[in-house]
């Protein structure tokens, strides 16, 4: 559960890594844009307490920790679009036994006896460069689709899974049986040496917005709706462990005595990146304001969002509510430069949830 790989990012990159696929009938610019985006959450515990393995407070019940960052540096001429980037995404899903178990392992408390815990854990991570290529399809005046292709070459990945079972017997021990599969850049569980890998494949996105009405407008994003990355001879792990003495170290690391079988080497394999998606009707109230109903989805996980907007000619303010996540945004746009902040909390360090956005545009005549 534990890692500086989950929470480096955030502070770095931006919110709404869907930003640049944006489309319009309207208006076709010509112009060379930076955006940056970075969004991170953590459902059962602030990021903070997260990464230093839930010590602290008792977490609440969850299944879900992602962080998803993109910067991004290109152009937009006409109809296409020419984008070079960087992205760092990490998705871990868990169940509310696996972080009791860590929580009370991490602050050293004692396990109720005989209580059997379920253990399981699947991480799904990369860390890529590449290049995309989008074109607008104006299918109606009022309807415009914009797929986009990019090709991602990536250096860092974790996917995979921990399952089994742990039972706290009357000496405080862990008892029971953990089976592990995965592929990694860095074992964080059975500390093998780092290897460096490499992998290269593409992603599909998909943006349309459709013009329901006078004052009616629905947005659709799709991130990564169809992935593959292949991975040639990256380093894995099968391992299962099976013993009376199953333990994590203060790394984090899983630690069992005396029987831990299994192999470690290289193999071919093909990572599917996890889909996000988002769904905006936007309604315009007057010239100035307009609402917004919004709902996201990452996987299988869905939240919604409320919001409303003024524009002033060239500048606007934005100001949103997530109801899962319960955290606000407020967002200031102008004519070339727009910024957004997100956060559930004033203090960061109790903060479920993050996020920063920053797109610049520059006109090219």
């Amino acid at each position: 559960m534990r890692n500086s790989h989950f929470y480096r990012p955030w502070l770095f990159f931006s919110f709404a890594a869907l930003l640049p696929l944006s489309a319009s009938a309207e208006k076709n610019t010509n112009d060379i844009y930076v955006s940056v985006d970075s969004f991170s959450y953590s459902e059962p515990a602030p990021i903070d307490q997260l990464i230093d393995n839930f010590e602290g407070p008792e977490p609440d019940s969850g299944e879900v920790a992602f962080t998803f960052n993109q910067a991004e540096i290109g152009a937009n001429f006409g109809k296409w679009q020419v984008g070079v980037f960087t992205r760092y995404d990490y998705l871990l899903e868990f169940n509310s036994d696996t972080v009791e178990l860590f929580y009370r392992d991490s602050n050293d408390l004692p396990f109720p006896i005989n209580r059997t815990y379920n253990v399981n854990i699947e991480p799904n991570h990369i860390e890529a460069e590449g290049i995309g290529v989008g074109y607008q399809f104006v299918v109606t005046p009022s309807l415009t689709i914009t797929p986009r292709l990019n090709y991602l070459k990536a250096d860092a990945a974790t996917r995979g899974f921990l399952r089994g079972e742990i039972i706290a017997n009357e000496d405080g021990d862990y008892e029971g049986e953990l089976v592990l599969d995965y592929i990694y850049e860095e074992d964080i569980l059975l500390d093998r040496e780092q290897e460096s890998i490499s992998g290269e494949g593409f992603s599909l996105d998909i943006a349309a917005q459709w013009q329901i009405a006078k004052n009616w407008t629905l947005n659709a994003y799709l991130k990564d709706y169809y992935s593959e990355i292949y991975w040639d001879d990256v380093t894995f792990t099968q391992a299962r462990a099976n013993t009376n003495t199953v333990t994590f170290d203060d790394e984090g690391r899983l630690d069992s005595i005396p029987v831990l079988s299994g192999r470690e080497g290289f193999r071919d394999f093909t990572q599917t990146l996890p889909q996000r998606g988002k769904l905006v009707v936007n309604h315009q109230m007057t010239n100035v304001m307009s609402v917004s109903a919004q709902i996201d989805h990452v996987e299988e996980y869905v939240y919604s969002r409320l919001a409303w907007q003024a524009n002033w000619g060239g500048w606007g303010i934005a100001s949103g509510y997530q109801f899962e996540t319960e955290a606000f945004d407020l967002a200031f746009t102008s004519k070339y430069f727009s910024l957004k902040l997100i956060a559930d909390s004033t203090d960061v360090e109790q903060a479920h949830t993050l996020g920063l956005s920053m797109n610049v545009s520059i006109p090219v005549f």
